[in-house]
């Protein structure tokens, strides 16, 4: 993904502030369809781009010809549970994101 970060000092509190932010950009066709309300998804940088992201020469122009949808052939998506959001269960293990069925969307695919 591409992204972009800053160190700055809280000038309240003299506390060095390390922070960063994921860009997005329109949803392709399937993101839509999952970031519905939105429709946006994360700037998705091609290998062949991550170099080009990192210098510090990158022109304003440039960044701009990176920022489409990432192709929605190249992607894949299944659902995964709700306890990716919970904040009663640890969300940090592999299980999280493994698909999950939920009976109720089965209708939806008819």
């Amino acid at each position: 993904f591409a992204g972009i970060y800053a160190n700055w000092t809280d000038k309240e509190t003299g506390e060095l502030m390390q922070t960063f932010s994921i860009l997005t950009t329109d949803a392709n066709p399937m993101m839509e369809k999952i970031h519905n309300l939105k429709k946006r998804m994360p700037v998705i940088l091609p290998k062949e781009h991550y170099r080009n992201w990192l210098q510090n020469e990158i022109t304003s122009q440039q960044i701009q010809e990176l920022f489409k949808p990432y192709p929605e052939s190249q992607m894949d998506n299944h659902t995964i549970s709700k306890t990716i959001t919970s904040r009663q269960s640890d969300s940090n293990i592999p299980e999280v994101t493994a698909p999950f069925i939920y009976p109720e969307l089965a209708l939806l695919s008819l």
